[in-house]
């Protein structure tokens, strides 16, 4: 009979264990070792590029400028928190000229007036037109701040709801 009554006892009690052991590996347990998984994981990166350097292409870090390493392997940190690692007079700006394709949502009763006005703009030129209010413009601009410009320049027209930009291309073969 004693072994009957153990037996209702210890069935509840091991229950809640049991509920209480899932609770806990699914609640704290299993988020605390995805947390410490991927935080050692960020921090062996952070260290490996604070010895090793930023990605980028083979040959932006050369000797020359990453022989303050060999003086001085104390202060790894604070040339690449600064900036001041990579020569900026070796970056070269990519041939060519900038091509991009933006969307114009304009008042539809005054599409006339805001395609002439983005037509008198330098290197645009109307590519499509819906008498919603849409318009497809191409523009060709020598550099990415001239489209910029282009592109703040037809969003600030009157009559223009929204210029956004839906393509952009850098053009080698200027």
């Amino acid at each position: 009979m004693s072994a009957a009554r153990d037996d209702t006892y210890g069935r509840p009690r091991r229950r809640r264990m049991e509920i209480f052991a899932f609770l806990f590996l699914t609640a704290v347990l299993m988020p605390a070792l995805a947390i410490a998984t991927v935080g050692s994981y960020g921090l062996a990166v952070w260290v490996y590029q604070m010895v090793a350097g930023p990605p980028g292409p083979p040959g932006a870090i050369t000797s020359e400028s990453s022989s303050w390493l060999k003086l001085n392997p104390h202060s790894i940190a604070a040339p690449l928190i600064t900036g001041r690692l990579l020569n900026p007079d070796r970056v070269v700006a990519p041939p060519g000229a900038e091509i991009a394709s933006i969307l114009v949502q304009a008042r539809p009763q005054r599409l006339d007036a805001v395609e002439a006005a983005i037509v008198a703009l330098a290197g645009c030129e109307i590519y499509g037109r819906d008498p919603k209010g849409k318009l497809v413009v191409v523009v060709d601009a020598p550099d990415a701040g001239a489209l910029g410009t282009t592109l703040n320049t037809i969003a600030l027209l009157p009559d223009v709801y929204s210029a956004s930009l839906v393509f952009h291309a850098i053009d080698a073969g200027a």
